[in-house]
């Protein structure tokens, strides 16, 4: 499997760091710059660190039944551990797990945990509690698409879990380093108050919560990693305007924030009193389609809208010259890059005709509502995108929403054009849930696979990489998918999302943020490894 690409200098947040939901499937590309120094001297253990995120974290911080962003994982990573991590080589890793191994044809998974580790409510981690987990995930109308190909999960013994498969799922272990392999107490998935009193084994448990606006965690003493946590807590304070979140970075409100705004990110680089980890080699950044819809229930018309975003101009204008362009599903550099996109190139021209065509055909405009968040940033490129689109003949109305309803008119389809986050698994069988046709619902329904796309050709090279560990196999498989999803055009491609992990110089410990991975925040509890001098 190919290796991620990974920070030369530092690191940066978040899986997901998604826009949203990309937390449910596992998490990783990486590859960045910045400035974190090595940690000077030996940890200290005590004191608060204080950590801006960019939104909510949804009604609940249960991992069976949200919707983690970013900023939701983000908090869920200090409560939870998960059975897998990703290694330094970007390859899943046996954490809460002891080990798990795949029969020779992949269709069945045994799941072994450590012995000897406890919830924090003090009842033991056993092979109950992961079947508890792995079964709730499966009843989930939310989380439970993630897991169609497990057919029956069964106990071996105290500590060992046996997972079988309908179909092969050779690269079944990287699911459980995110979102599913987040671990919860069976007590609480019984209780009816348990998704607002998360209880899991993580190095901090849960303190005092206004979902909104503040969350606080505070030091798990019982901790099985011995020695940690460092921090006696840590407090977020969600700040969704990027340029605050800045400056009160700046003003020591904050010590630690993530951003993906492009002008903070250049400023930070030359600021000697922060340590900046950065990296844009996860998750891609595009407008997506509703397939199901008009007007782009029309492939004519998403190739027109293809053809008439000028992502040279998006980037130069409102890039900073830091960010890169998004050609295909995989950045250049992944063994799954295709070598020809097959992405529509730049002609305003061609789009004004097919424009046209349309509306002598329909007798209608082509009009459209495109969706995205109200950040000064997310409202600055929708308006650039705007006079493009514009300009060869549709008629484009901009409207906003705040994150998290965002997120819920992704799932459901209430949308025709949406401003989106989204990929960047350390695997590609972990788009799966986002492309395949058995995961796309009608629109009003609950649907993982945002845009709704049906296409066969995805679905067989879905199918195909998933079902072996052959290298060759695999490359040729998702080269495929790439260039299938630039051909059917779910997605117009804007950029690469370049996320940025920016603390207090005071703030020790942001090395080890690259486990995982940056733009992904990866599945790694690595709030545990931070430290603040006294």
């Amino acid at each position: 499997m190919g290796e991620r690409r990974r920070s030369a200098r530092s690191v940066g947040a978040s899986c997901a760091a998604l826009l949203l939901l990309a937390a449910l499937a596992a998490c990783g590309r990486g590859s960045g710059a910045g400035s974190a120094g090595a940690t000077a001297a030996e940890p200290q253990p005590g004191g608060t660190l204080v950590f801006g995120i960019e939104a909510e974290t949804d009604a609940t911080l249960n991992p069976t039944t949200s919707r983690f962003a970013i900023s939701g994982h983000t908090v869920a990573s200090a409560i939870y551990d998960p059975l897998m991590v990703l290694g330094d080589d970007g390859t899943p890793q046996p954490y809460l797990a002891e080990s798990v191994t795949p029969n020779l044809d992949f269709t069945e998974w045994r799941i072994k945990v450590q012995p000897g580790i406890s919830f924090h409510d003090g009842t033991p981690l056993d092979a109950e509690a992961v079947k508890a987990n792995l079964d709730a995930h499966r009843e989930s109308t939310l989380t439970g698409a993630v897991l169609d190909y497990v057919s029956e999960v069964e106990v071996e013994d105290e500590l060992t879990v046996i997972v079988r498969m309908s179909e092969p799922w050779a690269s079944f272990s990287y699911t459980l380093a995110a979102n599913i392999g987040y671990v919860a107490a069976p007590s609480m998935l019984a209780d009816d108050d348990g998704d607002v009193t998360p209880i899991g084994t993580g190095p901090f448990q849960m303190g005092s919560s206004e979902l909104t606006t503040q969350i606080s965690v505070v030091r798990n003493a019982d901790y099985w990693r011995e020695g940690l946590p460092y921090l006696d807590g840590i407090e977020f304070r969600v700040i969704p305007d990027p340029t605050e979140r800045a400056e009160a970075l700046r003003n020591g409100d904050l010590d630690l924030i993530h951003t993906v705004r492009d002008e903070d990110v250049l400023q930070f680089r030359s600021d000697p009193e922060v340590n900046l980890l950065e990296d844009d080699g996860g998750e891609e950044n595009f407008a997506m389609l509703n397939t199901e819809v008009a007007p782009f229930d029309d492939p004519l018309m998403r190739q027109a809208l293809a053809m008439a975003t000028d992502q040279g101009r998006l980037v130069d204008v409102l890039g900073s010259g830091i960010v890169r362009r998004a050609t295909s599903l995989f950045p250049e550099g992944l063994p799954w890059h295709p070598d020809e996109s097959r992405y529509p190139a730049y002609d305003p021209d061609q789009a004004a005709l097919l424009v046209a065509q349309h509306e002598e055909q329909t007798g209608e405009p082509m009009a459209f509502t495109f969706t995205t968040t109200p950040t000064t940033d997310n409202l600055g490129s929708a308006q650039l995108l705007q006079s493009m689109w514009t300009d060869v003949g549709m008629d484009v109305e901009v409207e906003t929403f705040e994150q998290s309803e965002l997120i819920n008119k992704a799932i459901t389809g209430d949308f025709q054009a949406l401003n989106f986050r989204l990929f960047g698994s350390p695997d590609p069988d972990g788009e799966f849930v986002w492309l395949h046709s058995s995961h796309a619902e009608p629109v009003g329904d609950i649907s993982l696979n945002f845009s709704r796309m049906e296409n066969p050709v995805v679905d067989a090279a879905l199918e195909a990489g998933r079902g072996t560990d052959d290298p060759d196999v695999r490359a040729r498989s998702y080269q495929t998918l790439a260039q299938e999803v630039n051909t059917s055009l779910p997605f117009v491609w804007l950029q690469q999302t370049l996320w940025a992990l920016v603390s207090r110089s005071s703030v020790q410990g942001m090395a080890d943020a690259d486990q995982g991975g940056i733009g992904t925040l990866g599945a790694k509890p690595w709030l545990a490894e931070l430290w603040i001098p006294a």
